[in-house]
């Protein structure tokens, strides 16, 4: 099993183990330690990949703050991008083309881009990033 662990100091590093109980063994008798700073104050922080793979078993999602607090970081992020850039919409290829060449003010921006659209961006070098959007704010 392979959890994702954070120190006292907030340090995150990856343990790996046989058991949850080797995890706890470990864990209470100091044996687990952080690799950076050698504290042996370690928590388990919850794995995104253990989220969707339990739901779609039928189960309760392990970590359903985790969850929340994800779903809120993605709202905020997208408020941020939202406030501070301009929506060009559909032209986010030709103007994120524009501003690379110098043609356009350099400005954030952002918008919509087809699959090839992306491609030939990433082709020519031009840099830009695809940020999730939250279903709730689409």
């Amino acid at each position: 099993m392979i959890y994702d662990l954070m120190c006292g100091a907030g340090h995150a590093f990856e343990g790996w183990f046989d058991s949850p109980g080797q995890y706890r063994a470990q864990r209470e008798d100091g044996g687990l330690t952080c690799p950076m700073c050698g504290s042996d104050e370690i928590q388990r922080r919850p794995h995104a990949s253990a989220l969707g793979r339990q739901e779609r078993r039928g189960e309760p999602a392990p970590y359903p703050v985790f969850k929340q607090q994800l779903s809120a970081a993605l709202h905020e992020v997208a408020a941020f991008v939202r406030a501070n850039s301009e929506d060009v919409g559909e032209r986010f290829a030709d103007e994120a083309r524009a501003i690379h060449q110098r043609q356009a003010p350099v400005r954030s921006i952002r918008g919509e881009a087809s699959a090839d659209e992306e491609r030939a961006l990433r082709e020519e070098g031009i840099p830009f990033v695809k940020i999730p959007v939250p279903e709730y704010d689409a």
